[in-house]
């Protein structure tokens, strides 16, 4: 489905600048509503703006779909590794392989939704990567329709707001990016979803949606290490003057929620508030 749409794309791509192009840049997005079939030549500039959206979206979605299933089969294709095997037991689920954490197979991602959330904090905490069979099935339990039941699971938001909190949250991808690569994210936070591969068709956001959003909780965690404490002193200073951070990284994960529903504002101060009381927040 991701490849159909990725070729969709491409030829309306050539129809449109009329020669072979490979690069969807944002001069040529405007031409494309027309050709597939998405709005009239001549409607108006919001129906425009909202097919261009629509389109970029899909193509987001099928390029990361893609990317995620080539990073699942090269991790597959990897030679097994030479050298002293180090093998040592985290806990009855988990084990460190080599620098990698490696799920034991007994308990089901599936059955239990917070699993892959302990996983990732669990590899953060060891400074493990995680292993390719662990990937494999945190992201089949994502997609499990059982794993729905994390929106509502105690378990599952304590985890989730460990992860998306931790100063530590380093490397690349992050911790969060990783619960959003998997599929956890909005399974937690089904509020989240639409935001995903969500492009603003205007030149000031280079990020889509959801990366821009995580961006933002990024760069909280680099001022509470200190990392802008020169460029932002006084954000540094009130952030590491706050008892419980936690209310302010879910605003900033959610600021943009209401974008892909055309208000921002008024929307987006709806979802944030229930999410947060789903969250148990008062």
């Amino acid at each position: 489905a991701s490849a159909n749409v990725l070729l969709e794309l491409r030829c309306a791509l050539h129809l449109a600048a009329g020669r072979a192009q490979d690069r969807l840049v944002f001069r040529y997005q405007d031409g494309l509503p027309a050709i597939l079939g998405d709005a009239d030549e001549d409607a108006s500039d919001e129906v425009t703006v909202a097919a261009i959206e629509s389109f970029m979206q899909r193509f987001h979605e099928a390029a990361n779909l893609s990317l995620r299933f080539g990073r699942r089969e090269f991790r597959r294709c990897l030679p097994p590794r030479l050298g002293p095997r180090l093998d040592r037991r985290i806990d009855e689920r988990f084990r460190a392989v080599d620098h990698r954490l490696v799920h034991d197979g007994r308990a089901s991602f599936a059955e239990s939704p917070a699993l892959g959330l302990q996983a990732i904090a669990m590899a953060r905490d060891h400074g493990l990567s995680i292993g390719a069979r662990a990937v494999d099935s945190i992201v089949d339990g994502a997609g499990d329709p059982r794993s729905s039941r994390m929106a509502e699971d105690p378990e599952a938001h304590r985890w989730f707001l460990n992860v998306l909190t931790d100063p530590k949250d380093g490397g690349s991808p992050t911790p969060l990016e990783r619960c959003h690569e998997y599929g956890l994210l909005e399974r937690v936070i089904p509020e989240f979803g639409p935001c995903r591969g969500r492009m603003q068709h205007e030149s000031f956001h280079a990020y889509t949606v959801d990366q821009h959003s995580l961006y933002v909780v990024e760069f909280l965690k680099a001022l509470v290490r200190g990392e802008y404490r020169k460029d932002y002193s006084l954000g540094t200073a009130v952030h590491l003057g706050i008892d419980d951070p936690r209310p302010l990284y879910l605003a900033a994960l959610l600021h943009d929620v209401g974008k892909p529903h055309g208000d921002q504002c008024d929307v987006g101060a709806s979802l944030a508030l229930q999410v947060a009381t789903r969250l148990g927040f008062s």
